[in-house]
């Protein structure tokens, strides 16, 4: 979990990056594009930690089941 957090601040703030001289819509573009993803790495991550969720049940249950 912190890896993908650590992966998430990484990009975002790779993303803010951005030169100081740029044209207003080429930023709303980057933000725009930021945005998207921002909104697929919680989606990532969201996954990411049901599946650990659905394997910790399973390992618990296997463990319960000896």
């Amino acid at each position: 979990m912190r890896r993908t957090a650590g992966l998430l601040l990484a990009v975002m703030l790779a993303g803010g990056a951005l030169p100081a001289r740029a044209a207003p819509s080429d930023l709303a573009g980057r933000q725009s594009d930021a945005e998207k993803q921002q909104a697929a790495l919680r989606d990532r991550i969201e996954s990411l930690q049901k599946d650990i969720d659905d394997r910790e049940a399973a390992r618990k249950e296997a463990a319960d089941a000896l």
